[in-house]
């Protein structure tokens, strides 16, 4: 059936929001990982409890977040950069935030431990943070083969990141050659961010995946 000029309209307009709908695809991934409504240059902070204790409180400057459960992370929130206060659990501390950085303030039983991480994901790709909070233990992250390393060694109390393409893997935890286990299945997706936190001891470690 031939288009009349009322059937054109439509199809212009249906096309008009076809072109639409896929520039809002093309959004920077910061955009849809983090609040949409972050100004330019915005700090983000979230919390982990890396205690057994559930309802873990958190606040975050004048911002009270719900209870977090044992070994559970909270949703980022935006800042402005600058100070803020802490309150995590039963721990208190002020820190200094920086723009278009990513902060994870973690409750131990010894007091707030602070990690930092920045860059622009590329959409097209995932993106894996590690954090070891094994106390005494470096650890690498490699396919469960250990053919192919995700990273080689993060030492104990700090965090790493990498992108990477957004296939299925089968990860196992490593000390060097030593395989300690193998890492709970995670699906990869692309233009999003996982946290793999590595908790416990080398005996029996703890391995949470956080999709941010």
């Amino acid at each position: 059936m031939p288009l009349t000029s009322r059937h054109r309209f439509t199809h212009r307009a249906l096309l008009g929001l076809a072109v639409c709908f896929g520039a809002a695809l093309a959004l920077p991934a910061q955009a849809q990982l983090y609040a949409r409504e972050a100004p330019p240059n915005s700090a983000f902070i979230r919390a982990f409890n890396n205690t057994a204790n559930t309802g873990v409180g958190v606040k975050i400057g004048e911002q009270t977040e719900p209870p977090l459960l044992s070994y559970a992370a909270s949703a980022y929130l935006f800042r402005e950069p600058g100070d803020v206060v802490l309150k995590v659990g039963p721990h208190e501390k002020t820190v200094k935030l920086e723009a278009n950085h990513f902060y994870t303030a973690v409750e131990t039983s010894n007091g707030i431990v602070m990690f930092e991480l920045s860059g622009v994901l590329n959409r097209l790709k995932s993106m894996i943070a590690i954090f070891n909070l094994m106390p005494a233990t470096a650890v690498g992250l490699k396919t469960a083969d250990g053919k192919a390393t995700v990273f080689e060694t993060v030492a104990p109390g700090t965090s790493a990141q990498r992108e990477i393409n957004p296939l299925k893997l089968s990860l196992g935890l490593f000390n060097g050659p030593t395989k300690l286990t193998d890492v709970p299945p995670v699906a990869l997706d692309r233009g999003k961010v996982f946290s793999l936190f590595v908790s416990g001891s080398e005996a029996y470690p703890v391995m949470i995946w956080n999709e941010d």
